[in-house]
């Protein structure tokens, strides 16, 4: 009898045991996951504000990409060129695959931007700011998601 209990009890710490180690391997699963995401909107942040605030050639004051432009990410020439972009998988600019894993996703909004006494809201007049959010998603979760603003004075600062 005693070796009966003994072995109901032996079983169920195994069984907890196994639990609490699945249990971390998807947390850390979970975090490599998410910092996978982060590096991949970091990465495309970075690339969408080292573009001009507008196409210099063509400023139309709107959003998105302007008459006669190309559809192609790495033609690409100003801020708001990236706005409703979505890839699944997520890609470069040159149209190289990010991450071989299925799920993964990532999607740009730009709007036009105000500052008002410490907050950013959105509007629909160009008052020279934009701002950008990448949004990276795996399986439909968001993992990462990171905004920056875009200032029209910023191109004009530079040499």
């Amino acid at each position: 009898m005693e070796s009966v209990i003994a072995s109901g009890v032996l079983s169920l710490l195994v069984v907890a045991g196994l639990n609490a180690s699945g249990a971390l391997g998807v947390a850390r699963r979970d975090m490599g996951d998410r910092a996978l995401a982060a590096g991949l909107a970091a990465s495309l942040l970075g690339e969408i504000t080292s573009k001009p605030y507008e196409d210099l050639t063509n400023p139309e004051g709107k959003l998105g990409q302007e008459a006669g432009e190309t559809l192609t990410r790495d033609a690409f020439d100003d801020v708001d060129d990236y706005a409703g972009l979505a890839e699944s998988p997520p890609l470069d600019a040159s149209g190289i695959a990010l991450t071989t894993e299925a799920g993964w996703e990532q999607s740009v909004d730009v709007h036009f931007a105000r500052f008002d006494g410490g907050t950013i809201t959105e509007t629909s007049d160009d008052l020279g700011l934009k701002q950008v959010t990448v949004t990276v998603r795996l399986r439909g979760k968001v993992m990462a998601s990171l905004s920056a603003i875009r200032a029209r004075g910023w191109d004009d600062a530079r040499p």
